[in-house]
C-alpha cells in the first residue's frame, strides 16, 4: 500500500493517458536538460501528474548533485505543482525555495557526508527549506 517510486518507462506513461481518472496521484519526473525552456518542458507532461523537476546528467538516474536552472523550474511552477530536486543542499534550499516556489522539494546526496545520510545536514536542510513562506 502507498505510493510506490521509481523509473517509468515513457510506453507506460503514454498507456496511463489521463492519470486525474486514476484513484492515485501519479508524480511524473521530468529530466531538465540544459538550456530547455519551460514550454518544451510543459509540452511533456500528461494531464493530472504531479511534477518531479530533476536536471538530466548523463548516465545517473538521481543523486548527481547537479543543479537545473531554477528560471526554468519557476516558469514551469506557475503553470503546475512541482516537487524541485537536483544539487539542493542545506546551503541552497532556501533560496531554491524562493526563486521556484515549488510545492515540495526533494533531496539526496546533498544530506550526505562521504556517502552516507548526516543527520545534521538533514536538520540543517529542513530547517532551510521551512525557513521559507515561498512553499506552495
Amino acid at each position: 500500500r502507498g505510493m510506490r517510486a521509481g523509473p517509468h518507462p515513457a510506453l507506460r506513461l503514454r498507456a496511463l493517458g489521463d492519470v486525474r481518472v486514476l484513484s492515485r496521484p501519479v508524480l511524473k519526473c521530468l529530466k531538465v536538460r540544459e538550456g530547455q525552456v519551460a514550454a518544451e518542458v510543459l509540452a511533456l507532461v500528461h494531464s493530472g501528474a504531479l511534477l518531479l523537476l530533476d536536471p538530466y546528467v548523463e548516465g545517473a538516474y538521481g543523486g548527481a548533485g547537479v543543479t537545473l536552472d531554477w528560471g526554468v523550474a519557476a516558469r514551469v511552477a506557475e503553470k503546475r505543482p512541482v516537487m524541485l530536486a537536483g544539487g539542493l543542499r542545506p546551503e541552497n534550499v532556501a533560496e531554491a525555495v524562493r526563486t521556484v516556489h515549488p510545492w515540495a522539494v526533494d533531496v539526496s546526496s546533498g544530506v550526505e557526508t562521504e556517502g552516507v545520510k548526516d543527520v545534521s545536514k538533514i536538520r540543517a536542510f529542513i530547517k532551510a527549506a521551512k525557513g521559507t513562506s515561498h512553499v506552495r
